[in-house]
């Protein structure tokens, strides 16, 4: 559904007009022109017939560059729409107006009020002029001028990056003020998303949007991306190395003798793609070349810094060959492509077109940039390999550690349901109450998850057994948790006064896609399944060490299905995991009364219901949760 464009006849209101951007890091003016194809004024973009906005409307138009202007509401609706894909685009398009520039200026604000007031509550300050008595902060003081004060000599978040040397600093310009502003958006960040203890990208992405957008803007923009992390950037030491090494894997399939060159001099290296899925080519290219990126990267995520780095070694290998016996390291291959791209000949819509072209020269060796699914497998498939060779380039660090996670929160759901025609009475969650089993989902859930609150969305204890229900409560729910208890068996753990205790066996699984009836598989990588209760044990997916991937094909995640079925909507059961036999790691009937599960290629899990012989149970109490930040209670 498309914004409809305002009546001439009445006064715009805020919901038609567009947010204008604001260069909040060096403070420095836009120009203000608006181009042909695009408005100040809802709807901000038409086609050359005058045709609604589409997706592929909007990628034309970013990959031929956002008016500077318009960024600030082209960036943050990209990234709701890239973060919420199953929304109204009404609701994404309302992020560019003004109508809601109050609300995120206010539950900033709000964040940073809360945040001082607890460092001032911790700290037992006397005297103190920061919180009133009620815990509020005394008004004196705007929150800015408070945290400015208070936090003049605290560390900037670095997220990994070397303190002193992060990338952000060769952006010219950055003002006392916008550097300020710089440490706020990222100490606030760190607060919400405290666990990401290693995610490099993020001061050099944080400060790129503070050069188009305000505080407030720039961390609702990042702390969206940090919720889909897969799509956007690298929350770990062996992930950021996995996006380095599939960045090489793909330009030896591309360009095999350009990626020979490389390797012979260690720009291939994960120290030196730093430049690439750390710095996104600040103090490489102008900054003007990497806001265009950023145009592209809001939307299409971090694919576009593979397609860029691919596109740049191959044309200034093309365009620089007699400066190529020179160049004997990594760092003078840099240093070389910095002052090429800073010349005042340097194209950047040529090297766009490059990376959104076909690769290779004769049509008999064309070949098509791989597509998302393809990518994302082969980082997982470079992880793993990691993992199990020992390579530490990666780092240590592990999805699973242990169960020292502080237990996901329990949402407050006011919803009533009318029981016998009469009485109303409320939802409360029943196989999620137990602490054990929320840190044990707190443990497995991915890392940028584990601060939120779980939901409760679908119970077959008040909206019966069935699958449509099922599918209706959670058609818009990006990130779900199935536990259900498992009827037929009944495991002794142990014994009070001679008699055996039988301990519940709750079992499930988390999707990190709605759940939809689709022809094909869908879901990645992040789905695992699960035994809550007893022996808590999680089951994440994970390549096959030997698969190679054919970057000549599009190929998608039907390409070796059985090894990618992650999950399987239907109008008469759901699944997760599956095999060549038609077993599957999980399987739920129309009714939500029988399951069945059975090792499944990629997941390697046992039966989750129990080592019987019979693969298929009867299934008790069944519920769905979804995940909401514990901040404000909005879904993820």
């Amino acid at each position: 559904m498309q914004l409809a464009p305002p009546d001439p006849l009445r006064p715009p209101t805020l919901e038609d007009l567009v947010i204008q951007s604001t260069d909040t890091l060096r403070e420095t003016h836009f120009d203000m022109k608006v181009p042909d194809g695009w408005s100040a004024t809802v709807p901000v973009l038409l086609s050359p017939r005058g045709q609604p906005e589409t997706t592929d409307l909007l990628k034309g138009c970013l990959r031929r560059g956002v008016p500077p202007a318009l960024r600030c509401a082209i960036w943050l609706s990209n990234v709701i729409q890239a973060v919420r894909p199953h929304q109204d685009p009404k609701d994404w398009h309302s992020y560019r107006t003004l109508a809601k520039v109050q609300s995120l200026d206010h539950a900033y604000e709000n964040l940073l009020q809360t945040m001082v007031v607890g460092e001032n509550a911790a700290s037992n300050t006397s005297g103190s002029n920061v919180a009133n008595g009620n815990g509020a902060v005394l008004q004196e003081e705007d929150i800015f001028t408070i945290t400015e004060r208070l936090w003049k000599d605290r560390l900037i978040p670095t997220y990994g990056q070397a303190a002193g040397s992060e990338a952000y600093r060769k952006i010219s310009g950055i003002t006392e003020r916008g550097e300020m502003a710089l440490k706020r958006v990222l100490i606030a960040l760190e607060h919400v998303l405290g666990i990401i203890d290693h995610a490099p990208m993020v001061p050099t992405l944080t400060a790129l949007l503070l050069t188009t957008m305000s505080e407030s803007y720039v961390f609702t923009s990042v702390r969206e991306m940090a919720h889909d992390t897969s799509w956007f950037f690298p929350i770990s030491k062996r992930e950021h190395a996995g996006y380095c090494c599939a960045f090489r894997h793909v330009m030896h399939r591309l360009h095999e003798q350009t990626a020979e060159y490389l390797d012979d001099r260690g720009v291939l290296d994960v120290d030196s793609l730093h430049h690439i899925f750390r710095d996104l080519f600040v103090g490489i290219l102008p900054l003007r070349a990497v806001q265009r990126i950023m145009d592209i990267y809001t939307l299409e995520g971090s694919k576009v810094l593979f397609r860029v780095g691919v596109a740049l070694f191959v044309l200034y290998k093309r365009e620089s060959a007699e400066k190529l016996v020179t160049i004997s390291n990594a760092q003078d291959w840099w240093q070389t492509m910095k002052h090429w791209a800073h010349h005042k000949l340097f194209n950047f819509d040529v090297v766009l077109r490059k990376a959104y072209g076909v690769h290779g020269r004769a049509m008999r060796t064309q070949i098509r940039f791989p597509s998302r699914n393809i990518l994302q497998r082969i980082i997982k498939a470079e992880e793993w390999r990691m993992q199990m060779e020992g390579d530490d380039a990666g780092g240590s660090d592990d999805d699973n550690r242990g169960f020292h996670c502080t237990p996901l929160g329990l949402a407050n759901r006011d919803e009533q349901i009318e029981v016998s025609g009469r009485v109303m009475e409320s939802i409360h969650p029943v196989l999620a109450k137990p602490t054990q089993i929320r840190q044990a989902l707190a443990s497995w859930v991915p890392i940028t998850l584990r601060l939120t609150k779980l939901d409760l969305l679908y119970t077959t204890n008040y909206h019966g057994r069935s699958l449509d229900m099922f599918y209706s409560r959670l058609q818009n729910v990006k990130h779900s948790i199935i536990l259900l208890e498992v009827l037929d068996e009944k495991p002794t753990t142990g014994s009070n006064d001679g008699r055996a205790i039988h301990e519940p066996i709750i079992i499930g699984m988390y999707a990190s896609q709605a759940w939809r009836i689709s022809n094909q598989t869908y879901g990645d990588g992040e789905c695992f399944l699960f035994r809550a209760s007893p022996n808590p044990k999680c089951w994440k997916w994970h390549p096959d060490p030997a698969t190679e991937f054919d970057l000549s094909k599009d190929a998608d995640f039907n390409s070796n299905a059985i090894m990618h079925q992650f999950m399987v909507g239907q109008a008469g059961f759901i699944s997760m995991g599956g095999n060549a036999d038609g077993s599957c790691g999980l399987r739920l009937n129309e009714d939500l009364t029988r399951g069945e599960s059975s090792p499944a290629s990629g997941f390697d899990n046992e039966p989750l219901h129990g080592g019987s012989s019979n693969s298929f149970f009867s299934i008790g109490l069944l519920e769905v949760y979804g995940l909401v930040r514990q901040i404000d209670g909005k879904a993820v």
